[in-house]
């Protein structure tokens, strides 16, 4: 069949509009098709790319791969910089062992480090705080004794808190433009205003308490502007200088829990990290010139191992995190109705605005979410072997390394007491050897990996006569998971009337309002209504601009 019949074929490649292909187009299909049916379909990540480009260097980048993993076992951060310096190094050497590798034109470029990346599954990830100080074989010990100490308490009378920083105005970085050449974008000076948010939480999630916010000042201007009354607020507002909640301000909140856990009959336990402005109450700083320390005798305070707060802390396994993000939604959103209403996006937010997005945020933290973090942490026996949690939380679970590690260790000790009960001589000289203190506190990150090493070993064991199909290359895993009503006034009026409303409310000496009997109403309740009636009014004028009435 000639090439024009063939591209009149139903089966035939066409083009997007349906024409058939053009001739030189067939031939390029055609080419090298006894070899292409004899390789399998791509599989994985990367079954829908079209083509993978080969290198050119396969063990160039064999070894730099290598000594990539050497690193990150290492503890040692890597980045493209290094990435290239370690790749000239590698090619001084290969040209020393005579390597058949054409080297003259290889150049560090940024598209040659970008396909290195692609082939061998190579990304940046983030370097977490303090993950990395921490011997984790000392987790699970650390884990039994806050288990011991937290048994005699139920799951709803186990209580975590925690605080953490927020910038509440920060602009986002970048922004989505149509590419044009030589275009940048101009903006102003970063926002680095910082308020601190404390969480506090139990193990059930049935108990989200209320969340404190700690600025700067006494009253903000937005609320002098407002004539806001503080304790109207859906949040606690407290202040100092440093918006951090210092000592003072931690006697005052373990004070008032106590109060409340003594009024409710109940006794908790109080989970908290051993930051220095957590201290006991039976032993203040010797410094402290605040509020007398308070009495604790419904509340028993449980620190954490220093350093441990990442993997031992419920707030940190994810709580907190939920509750940013879910802040950046709301913040982002509330940028979308200011630019949609007025034409233009507001320049900041101030604190009052951020007060109402932060406790919406927080209640968005769901039941779920709290006791999923709670397992993970795994620090209470009722979350103990609770693996089967979403498929975004999962357990810690021994690595292959580590149950590799136990085996081996349960098999020398049967070993040893083999030998032991035979009478084998030098049988002390091994049990010296195994129970070598300066060997077993040496920590095993404590080097730099050298990847003159690494060639030079590779090429010792024959790495050079292999094919470069033959060469080892880190494959991507594939994720096996997988009334009606009648129309009584117009939007604008009553999205206008909501917005006075809430600052009649916020202004109001109170923070009850009497009803009829012995009944009252909160004032912060009534606020956080309104302002959630003012902002779905508000999103339904944007959905629907042509209707005028509700």
């Amino acid at each position: 069949m000639k090439l024009a019949g063939f591209a009149l074929l139903n089966k035939c490649p066409r083009r997007p509009d349906g024409q058939p292909l053009a001739i030189s187009s067939i031939s390029d299909h055609l080419k090298g098709w006894k070899e292409k049916i004899k390789k399998e379909p791509p599989a994985g990540t990367t079954g829908n790319k079209q083509k993978e480009r080969t290198s050119s260097y396969p063990f160039l980048e064999h070894f730099l791969a290598l000594w990539i993993d050497a690193a990150e076992y290492a503890k040692v951060q890597v980045t493209d910089d290094i990435i290239r310096a370690q790749a000239r190094i590698i090619q001084e050497e290969l040209v020393r062992a005579n390597v058949d590798e054409p080297y003259d034109g290889f150049e560090t470029s940024n598209g040659w480090l970008q396909r290195f990346k692609n082939r061998h599954n190579i990304g940046r990830l983030r370097t977490h705080r303090q993950s990395g100080d921490i011997d984790q074989s000392a987790l699970p010990a650390q884990r039994q004794h806050l288990k011991q100490k937290l048994a005699t308490f139920s799951p709803e009378n186990h209580y975590n808190c925690d605080e953490s920083g927020l910038v509440f105005n920060k602009q986002p970085q970048s922004s989505n433009v149509r590419l044009d050449k030589g275009k940048q974008l101009r903006g102003g000076k970063e926002d680095k205003i910082r308020i601190t948010t404390f969480h506090i939480v139990n193990e059930t999630g049935t108990d989200k308490r209320k969340i404190w916010v700690i600025g700067r000042a006494a009253k903000p201007m937005p609320f002098r502007q407002n004539r806001i009354n503080p304790a109207n607020l859906p949040v606690i507002y407290r202040h100092n200088k440093k918006a951090w909640l210092l000592t003072g301000l931690w006697y005052k909140f373990l004070r008032k829990l106590n109060d409340e856990m003594r009024i409710t009959r109940r006794h908790i336990a109080l989970v908290t990290d051993n930051c220095p402005t957590h201290p006991q109450p039976t032993s203040p700083p010797i410094d402290y010139k605040g509020p007398p320390p308070p009495i604790l005798s419904h509340v028993t305070l449980v620190y954490l191992p220093p350093n441990t707060t990442s993997f031992l802390q419920p707030l940190d396994a994810g709580i907190i995190a939920s509750f940013k993000a879910a802040y950046r939604r709301r913040y982002a959103q509330f940028m979308v109705e200011h630019f949609n209403s007025y034409g233009k996006a507001p320049l900041k937010i101030d604190i009052l605005q951020a007060i109402y997005l932060i406790a919406d945020s927080w209640d968005a933290v769901t039941e779920d979410m709290i006791v999923h973090c709670w397992k993970k942490a795994a620090i209470t026996e009722f979350s103990e072997g609770s693996c089967g949690l979403s498929s975004q939380i999962n357990c810690d679970t021994p690595s292959p390394i580590e149950h590799f590690i136990s085996l081996e260790q349960h098999e020398c000790q049967q070993a040893l007491s083999l030998l032991r009960e035979q009478g084998v001589d030098q049988i002390e000289c091994l049990e010296d050897f195994l129970n070598d203190e300066e060997r077993l506190d040496s920590p095993l990150d404590s080097f730099f990996p050298d990847v003159r090493a690494i060639v030079h070993d590779g090429v010792a064991e024959g790495i050079l006569l292999h094919t470069s199909e033959s060469l080892d290359r880190s494959e991507p895993e594939s994720d096996s998971d997988d009334i009606s009503t009648l129309p009584v006034i117009g939007i604008e009026t009553a999205t206008h009337y909501s917005f006075e409303l809430q600052r009649l409310l916020q202004t109001l000496p109170v923070t009850h309002l009497p009803l009829l009997g012995r009944n009252s109403l909160s004032v912060e309740e009534l606020i956080t209504s309104t302002y959630k009636l003012h902002s779905a009014l508000l999103q339904y004028s944007l959905l629907y601009p042509t209707s005028l009435q509700i």
